[in-house]
């Protein structure tokens, strides 16, 4: 398993690679997906952090505060990490997740892609407010859930 600021910095390393800007918002959903489908489709959790439920969707406190220095403002740099993780102990498959979570969700804006979760999504509806999102309830939301808005 990965730690959270490794995704992280893989999928702001992957979104620069695609000349899109990544707000602290948008960098925690993609993460949230990325994690999800990853799970649904390999049968492993990805990263050794949980989400939380935040009154925006999931959130992982580290990487919150990590980032937050940028507000609502694009993150300019990568934070302490080895990116080397992400390649070397998921390879091929994690990064072909990445991928099409960014082909899917990468244009949407923050506050929507947001909202698609809040709405949608059991693991953060069935979770208390600023509980643990647990991987089970991540692994039944994404079962059924197919790419795409």
């Amino acid at each position: 398993m990965l730690d959270a600021v490794s995704l992280a910095n893989t999928v702001l390393q992957e979104m620069w690679n695609m000349g899109r800007i990544v707000r602290p918002m948008k960098l925690q959903k993609l993460m949230y997906y990325t994690t999800g489908f990853f799970y649904r489709d390999q049968g492993n959790y990805l990263i050794k952090e949980l989400f939380y439920k935040w009154d925006y969707g999931p959130m992982i406190p580290e990487i919150y505060y990590l980032f937050s220095k940028y507000k609502h403002h694009p993150i300019q740099e990568m934070e302490k990490g080895n990116l080397d993780d992400f390649y070397v102990i998921n390879g091929i498959e994690a990064i072909k997740t990445l991928k099409d979570v960014i082909e899917y969700y990468g244009d949407i804006p923050d506050f929507k892609l947001s909202d698609l979760i809040i709405h949608k999504h059991a693991a953060w509806r069935k979770s208390s407010k600023y509980g643990e999102i647990t991987q089970q309830r991540i692994k039944e939301t994404f079962q059924g859930l197919p790419y795409g808005r």
